[in-house]
């Protein structure tokens, strides 16, 4: 989980839900520092990560191909 905002039932106000210390402390969610907050970013990194290894594999895989005529 992370921090998130909710309605209360009773008043529809918007409620903070902080899953944090520093959301505790401040109580403000933009100092939020749960995991999923900060998951676009290394999604991201992830990505390009795995762009590097699908062209080396295919660079590889040649190699192998033409080691093997």
């Amino acid at each position: 989980m992370k921090c998130h905002y909710c309605k209360d039932p009773e008043t529809g106000d918007k409620v903070l839900i902080p899953y944090c210390m520093q959301v505790v402390m401040s109580n403000d969610i933009k100092d939020c520092t749960c995991y999923s907050f900060r998951m676009p970013t290394t999604k991201k990194l992830l990505e390009e990560r795995i762009k590097e290894l699908y062209i080396e594999n295919e660079n590889l895989k040649s190699i192998i191909k033409n080691k093997s005529k």
